[in-house]
């Protein structure tokens, strides 16, 4: 499986992946129940693209990384809530808790993207 090596190659992997699935669903202020699904399938199957890992694995970490997200949401301020922000933060996640992302690349993408 290949994965990047550095965090500059992670975030540039990870706007490649919002790009994709914004083309797909369209930029949208509020998304709806529906629209969520979608974009979990998108991010699940640009996973499987990217790492070469069949998309029924994935998806077995998805309470998981709703739950993660959950919590996220409640973090985060609500101007900071777009639509990228969520799709960046579920491509990673699930790659951390399938353990392709270590804590500490997580670390260094957080630390390259903060303002």
């Amino acid at each position: 499986m290949k994965r990047p090596k550095k965090a500059r190659t992670w975030i540039k992997e990870t706007d490649n992946v919002i790009d994709k699935v914004l083309r797909t669903i369209g930029d949208k202020e509020k998304i709806e129940k529906k629209d969520f699904e979608k974009v979990l399938d998108l991010v699940i199957e640009q996973i499987s693209k990217n790492r070469g890992i069949a998309p029924e694995i994935i998806g077995k970490e998805t309470s998981q990384v709703v739950d993660a997200m959950t919590q996220f949401l409640q973090d985060t301020s609500t101007e900071n809530r777009s639509l990228p922000v969520i799709i960046s933060f579920l491509y990673l996640i699930y790659q951390s808790k399938l353990g392709i992302l270590t804590d500490d690349m997580m670390a260094k993408i957080n630390s390259a993207t903060a303002p």
